[in-house]
């Protein structure tokens, strides 16, 4: 290669300093931020959260309640176990708190191919109970449930352990099968 031109020099110096690129992550924040102001433009919308339980977090005047996990990957693939569990983490305590929102688990991404929602097999393998997942599980109530989720999950500050102590005890078919019916996945051309 011929280093003619100062941006070409300049082109030759950026491949010692490759490693430290962060446009893609850049990229991820903005994508985040108009997804959020996307929502907040939508009819019927109470307000909007960024950052709270998950990237962004929707609450409507009928009592629907979106979390979203947004995800920008330009040349790599989700870890869909990942984005799963964590979207079930918190279906599942709401589902423990008995709310009567209308629970919407959603995944926003950026990416050229698609992704697909996992199937009830694949989410059993997620969270590590491939064979032997109960039916269905009864919730404490309420208060039962805050001091259950603070002696058994909030202990660490470890969210793969506050997922595994959650999914070993309170995960069942039941729930997953109803994630599953509610999560969506939203790809980049879909989101207007």
């Amino acid at each position: 290669m011929r280093v003619n031109t100062e941006a070409d020099k300049l082109s030759v110096m950026y491949e010692g300093d490759r490693n430290r690129d962060a446009a893609d992550k850049i990229r991820g924040f903005l994508f985040q931020d108009y997804v959020t102001i996307m929502c907040l433009l939508q009819n019927q919308v109470k307000y909007v959260c960024s950052e709270y339980l998950e990237d962004v977090d929707i609450f409507f005047e009928d009592d629907t309640f979106e979390f979203i996990q947004v995800k920008y990957y330009s040349k790599t693939y989700p870890s869909m176990k990942e984005i799963s569990t964590d979207l079930y983490y918190q279906y599942l305590r709401l589902q423990m708190h008995r709310s009567t929102l209308k629970a919407k688990p959603s995944l926003y991404i950026h990416r050229d191919s698609k992704v697909e929602k996992p199937t009830l097999d694949k989410m059993k393998e997620y969270i590590g109970h491939e064979n032997e997942l109960p039916k269905s599980v009864t919730y404490p109530n309420t208060a039962d449930s805050v001091a259950w989720l603070r002696a058994n999950v909030y202990s660490t500050n470890k969210k793969e352990e506050q997922k595994k102590s959650l999914f070993a005890t309170m995960a069942s078919e039941d729930s997953l099968k109803k994630f599953i019916a509610r999560f969506n996945v939203a790809h980049q051309q879909d989101i207007n």
